[in-house]
């Protein structure tokens, strides 16, 4: 499958999983389309008809999307059911061989350039075998994601469709599927159980 730029997709799967790994010897290269390689339910993070922040969020001014509720139109990858992911092209360049003892760790977890890497998602620190990106456990404000109550198959979801009139800035986009937990839809944790 050619994405339109010339980029060969290794396409597997019924639900539009696409991912490239390569390496040059130094460096290992991803580049993909950020949809999981299994089926994801459609999905809002408080319960549909809700918005997309803890009150406490919104307290302490913490909510990015406090205009929005989940299962209205709000832009691409929003549907009457909830949120889904939307196709992107996203890259990351790893180096094959890490230096652990490096004095200036540890570091920051988003950084990529001080270790020789590069992504274009930046909130990623780490990327799973079927090319979705693995980010922190509070990532979307001050909780986690366990002490916020959030229900998270297969350890990840979609970001809020930020791709409309309503927001600007860094979190603008359409909704992309992430991991914030182990990914245990992937064969093989699934082998592990």
């Amino acid at each position: 499958m050619e994405y339109g730029d010339g980029t060969t997709w290794n396409h597997t799967n019924n639900y539009g999983n696409c991912v490239e790994w390569t390496d040059n010897g130094t460096h290992r290269f991803l580049v993909t389309n950020g949809i999981p390689d299994y089926y994801v339910n459609p999905y809002c993070p408080i319960g549909l008809g809700f918005g997309y922040c803890l009150e406490e969020e919104v307290r302490n001014g913490m909510c990015f999307f406090s205009n929005l509720t989940c299962g209205d139109d709000n832009g691409p990858g929003s549907g009457k059911y909830g949120d889904f992911p939307v196709a992107r092209k996203d890259f990351l360049i790893i180096p094959l061989k890490g230096n652990p003892t490096r004095p200036d760790r540890p570091g920051d977890p988003y950084d990529a350039e001080t270790v020789g890497a590069a992504k274009s998602s930046g909130a990623a620190n780490g990327v799973a075998i079927n090319g979705i990106t693995i980010l922190g456990p509070n990532d979307a404000g001050d909780m986690t994601i366990d002490s916020a109550g959030f229900q998270l198959a297969c350890g990840g979801h979609v970001t809020p469709p930020l791709d409309n009139d309503h927001v600007s800035g860094p979190f603008a986009g359409a909704p992309h599927y992430h991991y914030h937990k182990p990914a245990t839809c992937l064969e093989p944790m699934r082998e592990m159980s």
